[in-house]
Parts: C-alpha cells; structure tokens; sequence
C-alpha cells in the first residue's frame, strides 16, 4: 500500500512552537533563508508526523530522523519507507512497505536547454513528439527525481543516464527494476517510484494543516 500526504503550505506558521519537529527538521529549517522555503519543509514534517499517527497506533514525537550517506531522510524507528517532497505552495509525503521516492512538480514551462543537459534521448523525442511539450517535460523531470530518491543517490546518480520513457520502468543492473506511478493534480505532477514491476495505485488525501 502507498499513501501519499498533501498540504498547501501557504498559510503556515514557522514561528510556533514545534516540539514535535526532529533535530533534523529544525536544523534545515534553521538554514533556509526563504520564508517560503522553510514553510515547504515544515509542511513535509508535519505531513509525516500526520501518516505515522494514522497508521501506528504506538507513536512518539519527536521522530530520530537520520540520512543516509547521500542525504536521503529515514527512520529506524518507523516499521515503512517515507519520502517527503514539495514544490511551490504544496508539501508532500509518502509512504510505503518498501523504498520509495516521491517528487512533485508544479507545472513549468518546457526548457530546452535543460532537457538537452539532463534527459536521455528516448525522453526527448517523447517531449517534441508530445502536443503539450510543457506537461510532457514537467512530467518526465518528476519522474526521474521520482526514481532518483527511490534510489537514495539523489543526483549522484546523473539524470541522462536513465530513461523512464515509455513504459515508466526503470532497470537497474540485470535484476533491479524500478516503476513509477505518475498523476496530475492541483497543476503539479505527483510521481512516486518503488522496486518491483508494478505498484498499486496510491491513496492520495489532501490535508488541512
């Protein structure tokens, strides 16, 4: 089972006080410089905080989140994988049985350049062949970041290296294969990414923060 946790953040109060929120939190919160970006941060904990109360009944805050050595956010604590994500007034968390990335992406428009730089070469013929060449790119990027946090590398793992055009599988080596679920909703992409050859389709609930 996959349950995915959204929240506009837009109207959130950074300076409450938050005895819930980990060390981690607060020390990323305590570096961002943009009020909007502390907002997205404080959002995606708070949206964990809300799927572990609702799907454990022995639960205490705050929660000992770690990372891995590539700054992938985990739990040991926690008996599910989570992935945590924003983009523009959204904030996003997912969680499942297995590993997981989740990535949002508020729809942008189609940056050729980029493309070029970070898509392999299946993805951009899928963009120029596409009829909205803004969803298609927008889409894609979520995917890839998707898979990319899925993985833990992050972007150590260079975005041109892999496809996830056009059947949103992703192979790894000769027995790891990764697929992705991708939805359009609230004008951004919600991608998540787990191993195996298929996933079921999330749970989605918008929450009120």
């Amino acid at each position: 089972m996959i349950k995915i946790y959204y929240c506009d953040v837009s109207k959130l109060n950074t300076e409450n006080d938050m005895p819930e929120i980990s060390q981690y939190r607060k020390e990323k919160l305590s570096k961002a410089k943009r009020i909007s970006n502390k907002k997205q941060g404080l959002g995606a904990e708070l949206l964990l905080n809300w799927a572990v109360k609702e799907n454990l009944t022995n639960s205490h805050f705050p929660l000992d989140i770690k990372t891995g050595p590539y700054g992938k956010p985990y739990c040991d604590e926690l008996p599910f994988s989570f992935s945590l994500s924003h983009s523009g007034n959204f904030s996003a968390c997912a969680i499942c049985e297995r590993e997981i990335g989740l990535d949002i992406q508020q729809l942008s428009e189609y940056k050729e350049n980029l493309a070029r730089r970070s898509f392999a070469a299946q993805e951009r013929e899928y963009i120029e062949a596409s009829d909205d060449k803004d969803m298609a790119f927008t889409q894609i990027w979520s995917m890839k970041e998707s898979f990319i946090k899925a993985l833990g590398t992050g972007l150590h793992t260079p975005l041109d290296s892999f496809s996830v055009m056009p059947d949103k599988f992703v192979n790894v080596g000769n027995s790891d294969r990764y697929y992705i679920y991708s939805v359009f909703m609230e004008n951004c992409f919600f991608s998540v990414c787990v191993k195996g050859d298929s996933i079921s389709v999330p749970e989605i609930t918008k929450l009120e923060l």
